[in-house]
């Protein structure tokens, strides 16, 4: 590639000092040395999500790609501790794929079943022309609609049955409702409580802390996310709660505040009642049922 390129283009390559003691310069080639992108089409199957095989095929990368792919996968299972292996080097073949769902998916299939499932999630075209399935096509039949654990069409909630302990129903739920996106640094939004609320999540959290003006606040404890208040997020709750179901709501508030700040949250849940709250609940919360569990000496609130 070098050799094509004229003696001006040479003469003329961008160079970078590194931050070494000695100042040693390296030399950045203008032309990239990949093979030509071929002309037809890739096939790839319908998804609506993008993963790292969306706009580049497996045969357009070389054997040195395919290392720094690779070495790349591995630094990033060692920096996350998801403890899985994504390089390319793992795949699993019918005869793994039909071990698995036999075993832990409790299905049974046969290695005919299995090779279907191959080709119809296995985003990449080598892999499904050798009958294998890349941590990418696993993550893909895992998600996919026809392998969820029940058929959401078959069990409509009757609210003539809605007299049974909670165990005895799938609840919709959310977990860190207020983060919008990485859990240690991301930012917090009450946005987030309309949204899954909306899209019928019936089930959703509150960690809740003492905020520094005696007002209690929603953030993900000990992190570097930001903080909203407490107050602004009931608000969101009680405007979205019973607006595309009438469905209870559970919240499921992780109480980290102060007995002072607690009171104040039960008295913010009178000025912005949300209907399956009581009155009663909440006076009794405010004045007489305080005790100490003697399990972990955590304040514990008991509801009448």
């Amino acid at each position: 590639m070098s050799s094509m390129m004229s003696s001006q283009q040479r003469r003329h390559r961008p160079t970078v000092r590194s931050g070494k003691r000695n100042g040693t310069r390296h030399e950045f080639h203008l032309a990239l040395r990949m093979p030509p992108v071929p002309t037809t089409p890739i096939f790839y199957p319908a998804v609506n999500f993008l993963t790292r095989n969306t706009t580049m095929s497996a045969f357009q990368l070389n054997e040195k790609q395919y290392k720094i792919y690779n070495a790349l996968a591995i630094a990033s299972i060692t920096s996350m501790g998801g403890l899985m292996d994504t390089s390319r080097s793992s795949v699993l073949t019918p005869t793994m794929l039909k071990a698995f769902v036999n075993s832990q998916q409790m299905e049974m299939i046969d290695e005919e079943q299995a090779t279907r499932l191959i080709q119809d999630h296995e985003p990449d075209p080598l892999c499904r022309q050798k009958n294998q399935m890349s941590f990418e096509g696993f993550v893909r039949f895992l998600c996919d609609p026809v392998n969820f654990a029940f058929v959401p069409e078959t069990i409509q909630a009757d609210e003539r049955d809605l007299q049974l302990p909670l165990s005895y129903y799938f609840i919709n739920s959310s977990h860190n409702t207020y983060l919008t996106g990485h859990q240690l640094k991301g930012p917090s939004s009450s946005e987030m409580y309309r949204e899954v609320l909306l899209a019928g999540c019936r089930c959703v959290e509150l960690d809740c802390w003492d905020g520094d003006d005696g007002l209690p606040l929603i953030y993900h404890g000990h992190t570097l996310v930001s903080k909203i208040g407490f107050r602004q997020v009931i608000e969101v709750i009680k405007k979205s709660a019973f607006t595309t179901s009438d469905l209870p709501v559970i919240l499921s508030i992780e109480n980290h505040c102060s007995v002072q700040q607690q009171a104040k949250m039960a008295q913010m849940f009178k000025v912005y009642p949300i209907w399956f709250f009581s009155f009663r609940s909440i006076q009794c919360f405010l004045v007489r049922y305080l005790h100490i569990s003697s399990k972990n000496c955590t304040p514990t609130y008991t509801y009448m």
